[in-house]
């Protein structure tokens, strides 16, 4: 038998159809989390298997959500008045109320509490959505792909209910405008 590898010319990049052009606030806090980064640490480039990765496990996961008649509906991209776009992954709507939706496929290790600073930028996310969709309710569903790599390496699916008072999303949004302010973002 004789093997050959071929490298492949395929760009692997997904599309996003959901995406709104224009700046999104996840320009806003992925800026903010850039500037917090040490200089030690490489920049963060998006890696188009991850993200294709990640399209396919929330494909998956929205299937299944579905099936088990669990309230959630992926919602069309949204525009601010000012036109920073933004698109939650989820709205989950039981018993009348409304509660944002997170899909995340992580590598991330499940062993340690959604409160330690790795899962900030998740938290920031949930929050600016939540604020402008005027909820303070949100829930992540992450799958952690190796597990809490001690334990088990195995996948292991968390899912998380958030709930943030009023003052944690006023907060962090003006967080983030300042932010977006001073790198001439806004």
């Amino acid at each position: 038998m004789d093997i050959t590898a071929v490298t492949s010319e395929l760009d692997l990049t997904p599309p996003d159809p959901t995406r709104l052009p224009g700046l999104h606030v996840s320009d806003l806090y992925n800026s903010f989390y850039r500037a917090q980064q040490s200089e030690s640490e490489p920049p963060y480039e998006p890696n188009p298997l991850k993200m294709a990765l990640g399209l396919a496990w929330e494909a998956h996961l929205e299937r299944c959500l579905h099936r088990q008649g669990i309230p959630a509906t992926r919602p069309p991209g949204y525009q601010l008045p000012d036109g920073l776009c933004f698109s939650p992954d989820l709205l989950i709507t039981d018993d009348h109320v409304l509660r944002v939706g997170e899909m995340k496929l992580t590598w991330m290790s499940s062993g340690y509490p959604l409160t330690d600073p790795r899962f900030d930028r998740w938290l920031t996310q949930a929050k600016t959505y939540c604020y402008h969709l005027k909820t303070n309710l949100a829930r992540i569903y992450a799958l952690h792909v190796n597990g809490d790599y001690r334990k088990s390496r195995n996948p292991q699916f968390l899912v998380h209910d958030l709930c943030f008072s009023q003052q944690e999303l006023d907060d962090n949004w003006e967080r983030l405008l300042q932010h977006g302010r001073s790198q001439q973002l806004l």
